[in-house]
């Protein structure tokens, strides 16, 4: 059976194109959904290393607005009918665990191969309902489980034990910027469960539709071509043209000292290459069949990582020890969005969360980032243009 709508993820962003979430919550839903799909029976091995495509992708933005349950039900919509192994919102972290432990299978893939595992993708729209709050074993459990172990153990209180041969956890939720603060202990933040997590964050709705169209011949196409997907099992093979790509990026990226500085996000750099290759994979069976990464699949999953990245340090404003930790995100957004503005213009647009202190502190914490540059003589501040490359947009006037 064939593919009816060609790449995946263009036809899921045709289909959820007349509903309010923004572009951003809708493409990385439907890589989510990839990912359910192919589950652990699909996997990358390269050298010592083996690659799964699982994600722990996190829907951030204040309450209501940008519609982040809405993303997530369109991909719903698509994700249920196949009957995968997801998760309930509502467990205690034992229980948890017996699930995913129940969700044993075996695949077969070529001939006379096959794979045990235990492959489950928690769908949940509220992340603080799943995970607690300051639940430092079950995170630790979760940041465990996200690197696949071919063999993972559980001890129970009681005495017990679940065994879990070939682990493999996809993550899909949603959550706001004040949950992370109350759910996340400290030392989750920079490291360990928040290292692993793509918070994907948006602050409005793409656009106002007061009647959502939902093409029903579409979703059932997408449904078949997911299914199709479902089918895949066995390992992907990198063409010459992909490693040539990731090789010249990996080393590029490894050499680049313009990298934002915030140790929040320290850890999660360091795990960028990682991360691209496992979106290659959705990348490529999003687009095909044939499981063989190519280039486009590689420069594909960088531009999608690349584009969540600035908004991504919105989703944790707030969480850290500066006075000024909350605002800090927006005066480089803004800053970013028009490329060069005065400080009478940033202390306007901010007057009601900082002070002429606290907003120069932050000039001067965004110039050592390597963000911007500014000028005392005339009380401008612009974008670093070796930083040009991490922007998301935005205008080339000035605005005075």
């Amino acid at each position: 059976m064939s593919r009816q709508l060609g790449d995946f993820l263009d036809a899921y962003m045709l289909f959820t194109e007349e509903t309010e979430p923004c572009e951003l919550y809708r493409k990385w839903v439907g890589i989510s959904i990839i990912a359910a799909a192919l589950q652990r029976k699909c996997y990358l091995h390269w050298g010592s290393q083996t690659w799964y495509p699982n994600l722990y992708i996190v829907l951030t933005g204040p309450p209501g607005e940008p519609r982040k349950g809405t993303a997530m039900a369109s991909g719903y919509s698509i994700l249920r009918p196949l009957n995968l192994k997801l998760s309930a919102d509502r467990l205690t972290p034992e229980y948890f665990i017996k699930e995913l432990s129940l969700c044993a299978t075996t695949t077969q893939f070529d001939a006379g191969k096959f794979m045990n595992h235990c492959s489950l993708t928690v769908f949940s729209k509220e992340l603080t309902v799943f995970i607690g709050y300051k639940n430092s074993q079950f995170l630790a459990d979760l940041t465990d489980l996200y690197d696949c172990a071919d063999n993972w153990s559980y001890r129970t209180k009681g005495g017990g034990s679940f065994e879990v041969t070939g682990a493999w956890l996809n993550m899909l939720a949603a959550t706001t910027p004040e949950q992370i603060q109350a759910a996340l202990p400290a030392e989750a933040i920079g490291g360990g469960f928040a290292s692993r997590v793509l918070f994907i964050y948006a602050e409005k709705r793409g656009k106002t539709v007061p009647i959502p169209i939902e093409n029903q011949e579409i979703k059932q196409k997408l449904i078949a071509d997911l299914e199709e997907i479902s089918l895949l099992a066995g390992p992907f093979r990198a063409t010459n043209e992909y490693i040539e790509v990731r090789t010249e990026w990996y080393v590029s990226q490894s050499q680049d000292t313009q990298v934002i500085q915030d140790a929040r996000f320290a850890a999660y750099y360091s795990r960028k290459a990682s991360t691209a290759t496992k979106l290659s994979m959705i990348m490529s069976a999003s687009r095909s069949d044939e499981m063989k990464l190519r280039a486009e699949d590689f420069v594909r999953a960088v531009e999608v990582l690349d584009e969540a990245e600035i908004p991504m340090m919105r989703a944790l404003s707030g969480v850290g020890r500066s006075d000024y930790a909350e605002i800090l995100p927006a005066v480089m957004e803004e800053i970013l969005k028009h490329k060069e503005v005065t400080l009478r213009y940033l202390m306007n647009r901010f007057s009601h969360d900082t002070t002429q202190f606290h907003l120069m502190k932050m000039v001067e914490t965004l110039e050592l980032m390597g963000v911007l540059v500014y000028a005392p003589i005339t009380k401008k501040v612009h974008v670093n243009p070796d930083f040009s490359k991490k922007q998301q947009g935005g205008q080339e006037a000035e605005v005075n």
